[in-house]
């Protein structure tokens, strides 16, 4: 394998940079031999349309959860859409909360298929 193929999917710009910052930097701590490349993307209909056309080229999936200021769970169904395309891509949920009304959004994504689970305020409390 020459590189790592990741898909970030967030919606909200300053998050998608400063997330995918820390994202490289992780990936830099854990010295692995192969590098990682980030497609990024905030568009809900370009996503789906990546994993529609390309899944299997991708080896890992962070989807932010919720989108837009209605807390859409658009992340969810990008995630049940990568998983049923390509079984054996890692995927990583990411959102800015941990639950909403009546939703426990890690059960929720590890449901929809996410093998991991983090909360952006996680990271944030660490300094990440």
């Amino acid at each position: 394998m020459e590189s790592v193929q990741c898909l970030y999917y967030e919606d909200n710009q300053e998050q998608q940079d400063r997330y995918k910052r820390w994202i490289e930097k992780a990936w830099e701590k854990m010295d692995f031999a192969c590098p990682l490349q980030i497609k990024t993307t905030k568009e809900y209909n370009d996503a789906i349309g990546i994993i529609e056309e390309h899944s299997t080229e991708y080896h890992l999936l962070i989807a932010d959860i919720l989108e837009g200021s209605d807390d859409s769970p658009l992340g969810l169904h990008l995630i049940t859409e990568a998983r049923e395309r390509n079984p054996d891509i890692a995927i990583v949920a990411l959102t800015i909360g941990a639950v909403t009304p009546g939703k426990d959004l890690r059960e929720k994504a590890i449901q929809a298929g996410a093998d991991n689970y983090i909360r952006k305020d996680d990271l944030d409390e660490r300094g990440l």
